[in-house]
């Protein structure tokens, strides 16, 4: 392979790593919030690193015992890969003023994910409003607290235990709270199960129960008939002859 495969599919490793990481933390919209700034950003260091190791390998002509094809696909890898572990390694801490401090590679990688985690709530939490104003008027509490927490973990069967259980919480507390009343409680359930399930799945799960957790129709005031002249309705009023 010639160098610029090499760098390129060194690069597409660094990348990919970093790319998959961040996907596996924004449930919501994976690919939308890959293109906030932070998250192209830490892609594109995971890139530039991958490189940087694959031309350091280069540099000091390290062979790892291959030689043709296989020593270019060994060097791709290890620079690659290589790049991604020593990021991702705390070489360097200490404490300061009673919190930890860390001066290797991961720190910087650790401080934009948090830039990019920040950038990604605001934009969750816009999103998440808006779909909860949209679907949960039409539900009804009392019936969705028990079935719909069960019925999208289930559907989405990937949630960890810590998820199940922050969840089961929210909805105990809820059920316990009384100062909010039906419709409140339906809006913070929503928000909560999208916050596991993301919004498409939510979505789905609220489409999939529908009549189960429907809020009852409202009856409508039983209004008197208007007075009718029985005598008037049966009888017709002759038609006016034309004047002559």
């Amino acid at each position: 392979m010639d160098a610029l495969t090499c760098y390129a599919l060194a690069s597409a490793i660094g990348g990919a790593v970093g790319a998959a990481e961040l996907a596996s933390r924004y449930r919501d919209d994976p690919g939308r919030s890959l293109i906030r700034p932070a998250a192209l950003l830490y892609v594109l260091i995971n890139c530039a690193a991958s490189a940087s190791a694959l031309a350091i390998i280069r540099i000091f002509g390290w062979t790892f015992g291959q030689t043709g094809q296989a020593q270019d696909l060994v060097r791709v890898l290890v620079g690659g890969l290589g790049a991604v572990a020593l990021f991702r390694t705390k070489l360097f801490a200490g404490s300061e003023r009673g919190s930890t401090v860390n001066w290797s590679p991961s720190g910087l990688l650790d401080r934009l994910l948090a830039i990019s985690d920040r950038q990604v709530d605001r934009a969750q939490a816009k999103r998440r409003s808006m779909i909860a104003k949209r679907m949960m008027p039409k539900v009804s509490f009392d019936k969705a607290y028990g079935v719909l927490p069960a019925f999208a973990l289930n559907l989405l069967e990937g949630a960890s235990k810590e998820e199940q259980q922050r969840l089961s919480a929210d909805v105990v507390a809820l059920v316990d709270d009384k100062t909010l009343d039906d419709a409140a409680k339906a809006m913070l359930l929503g928000v909560a199960v999208m916050r596991v399930t993301g919004v498409h799945l939510f979505v789905q799960a609220i489409d999939g129960l529908g009549p189960i957790i429907a809020n009852d129709p409202v009856p409508r005031p039983d209004r008197p008939p208007p007075e009718v002249d029985p005598v008037a309705a049966v009888v017709r009023q002759p038609a006016p002859r034309p004047s002559a």
